[in-house]
């Protein structure tokens, strides 16, 4: 039979036939898109990651005849579409294996059809994505960094959405969070996070290593960069023992060895050792240097104290640990020892010998060879002292009561490794005067005062003394000391003939005298003899010395014959004072008729020239 068909007429219009197929069919309702777990999705689906398996289910109700459901991306339609009917429901689930970057944003849409006749009914929904970071790279990396100083390096990670976060490890170890700080770009596909942190010398050949990782996306796969660091630093120094040596016993003679043991990068430029925080060779002689080992030959005492290296490359310079050397040896003498004392006779004498010694129990021999020769022995002493420095010393209390007491005092000690080799030698000698003041003159006489210089080269603790003698009364109306050869002198009646004695003084004996003879003015119509003399009753200021007032006047004394020349006493020339004194001799002077009593031997010298004439 041929196939039926329907006439329709309508409203005057010419007729037209259709199939009857086509008048009664029902379209399918609206596609609705659920999840793998039926959740509907309305208008997007994920955010979903990037390579993870996609599943969208598609259900249609209704349609006749039954509808054909299909599933396109854009324009394209896929085949991963797997299809099943349920209670009038028309289902396609569509796998897409494996997202892609380039699936991020793509529109899926399911369509149902059931007449071409007809536009599909058809959902759409659009896909968000995770994405991996692409790749991070480490930026500022620099040949070599520097121990102890602050370096900064970047990393920068391309490709995550969202964007990515910057971890940094250090051989494994995760850096603290604090040290880096990170930042997004405008188009937040770039995370680029700074690190500032100080290297260390263990850093050395350590792994930097930078990781990007999105964080919705935990164990996924992360992308990396690292960078081998290369950190210079100066110089680990160690010093060590280099030989087997016990050395709680090292007795001089013994050949001791050290190393210096050094970390340093770069390479080490120069090695050199120091002892008592000296440089070597400056304190040692005995010593060879091969490398980095030290060698000390036939060590001796002075061998002993502290040792250390010094390493120094680019970075700069490090000593060692102070490694002690204790050597035990004979004593020997204290090089700082005092080996001159001065004496006048019994005057005791605190003599004391000093030595360094190790063991420091030391015992201590004296002798005296004197003056005449004659070798005697003093004492034997137990060592009284000991200081750190392994110095130990003996006092003696010697008194010389005649001259062969005076010469030298020999000082021997032992220990337990032995008797010293060379006694420490000690001069005692007896003292001498110092030498006398010169060039003394009087100036500035008034009716009861004068002025006495004289030029002096006073040793260090030495003083000056003068003495004022009356000559008509023969008594001592003065006795004055200074710190200078200067004096002034006060309160001595006018007209008074008097005699100055100048010594100096050096706090045991006093040296020979230089003799004065003066007078004070008659009257004060004589004046001053010369300008800017002191009026009578002034006083010096207090610190020149200390006073005992008397005043004279210088007169000439002409000597009715020259004398002899001899050590002792200076006396005026006949020309008067402003002349060197010459020296005559003290015999002479004491050998006069009649001495007076009390007065000094000079003063009866100069009662003697008087006596001749003078």
């Amino acid at each position: 039979m041929g196939g039926a068909h329907l006439r329709v007429l309508g409203g005057g219009s010419a007729s037209s036939t259709q199939p009857w197929q086509a008048l009664f069919k029902v379209p399918p309702g609206k596609p609705v898109i659920l999840d793998e777990n039926l959740s509907v999705l309305n208008g997007t689906v994920g955010p979903s990651d990037e390579g993870m398996l996609l599943i969208l289910n598609c259900h249609v109700s209704g349609g006749k005849p039954e509808p054909r459901v299909m599933w396109r991306q854009g324009s394209t339609h896929l085949h991963h579409v797997f299809h099943r009917s349920e209670q009038g429901v028309k289902k396609a689930t569509l796998h897409v294996r494996s997202l892609r970057r380039d699936h991020l944003g793509a529109v899926f849409t399911c369509e149902a059809t059931n007449s071409n006749l007809t536009r599909p009914a058809a959902t759409s929904v659009t896909l968000s994505m995770n994405l991996k970071p692409v790749h991070a790279v480490i930026r500022g990396k620099q040949d070599f960094l520097s121990a102890e100083f602050r370096a900064e390096v970047e990393c920068e990670a391309e490709g995550s959405l969202p964007p990515a976060l910057v971890s940094w490890w250090l051989d494994g170890v995760r850096l603290n969070a604090s040290l880096a700080q990170s930042r997004v770009s405008a188009a937040g596909n770039v995370t680029t996070s700074l690190l500032g942190f100080v290297p260390r010398a263990r850093d050395n050949g350590r792994q930097l290593r930078c990781v990007a990782a999105n964080p919705k996306m935990p164990g996924h796969e992360e992308v990396a960069d690292v960078w081998l660091l290369q950190v210079h630093y100066k110089p680990r120094v160690s010093l060590a023992w280099g030989n087997r040596v016990n050395r709680s016993s090292i007795v001089q003679g013994t050949d001791v060895y050290f190393e210096c043991e050094v970390d340093a990068n770069p390479r080490l430029i120069e090695v050199s050792w120091r002892f008592e925080g000296h440089e070597l060779a400056s304190r040692l002689t005995n010593f060879i240097v091969s490398n980095q080992s030290l060698a000390l030959r036939g060590v001796q005492s002075a061998n002993s104290g502290h040792y250390s290296c010094v390493a120094a490359n680019a970075e700069g310079a490090a000593e060692s640990n102070r490694v002690f050397l204790r050597v035990q040896h004979l004593p020997v003498c204290d090089p700082d020892l005092r080996t001159k004392y001065t004496a006048a006779r019994h005057e005791e004498l605190r003599v004391h010998c000093s030595v360094l010694a190790d063991p420091w129990n030391v015992s201590f021999h004296w002798s005296l060879n004197g003056s005449s020769g004659h070798r005697r022995d003093l004492q034997w002493a137990l060592s009284s002292t000991t200081d750190s420095r392994g110095l130990v010393t003996s006092y003696l209390r010697y008194t010389p009561r005649n001259e062969s007491d005076f010469g030298t005092l020999s000082c021997s000690a032992r220990n337990a490794i032995g008797l010293m080799m060379r006694p420490c030698v000690i001069h005692v000698v007896p003292v001498g005067p110092p030498k006398p003041p010169h060039n003394c003159n009087v100036s500035n006489q008034t009716m009861g005062a004068l002025r006495v210089d004289c030029e002096g080269g006073a040793e260090p603790g030495h003083s000056f003394l003068l003495e004022v003698h009356e000559l008509q009364r023969r008594r001592l109306v003065a006795n004055m000391s200074s710190a200078t050869p200067s004096f002034w002198v006060d309160d001595v009646p006018p007209g008074t003939k008097c005699t100055l004695l100048v010594y100096a003084f050096n706090g045991r004996v006093r040296s020979e005298p230089v003799l004065l003879s003066t007078h004070t003015l008659a009257n004060a119509a004589q004046g001053f003899s010369e300008p800017g003399a002191v009026p009578v009753n002034t006083f010096i200021r207090p610190s020149a010395a200390w006073l005992v007032p008397a005043y004279c006047r210088p007169f000439p004394i002409a000597l009715q014959s020259p004398s002899p020349s001899l050590p002792g006493v200076h006396v005026p020339d006949q020309r008067g004072l402003r002349r060197r004194p010459r020296a005559i001799p003290e015999e002479r002077l004491l050998g006069h008729r009649g001495p007076s009593r009390g007065l000094t031997p000079l003063l009866n010298a100069v009662l003697f020239w008087q006596h001749r004439g003078l």
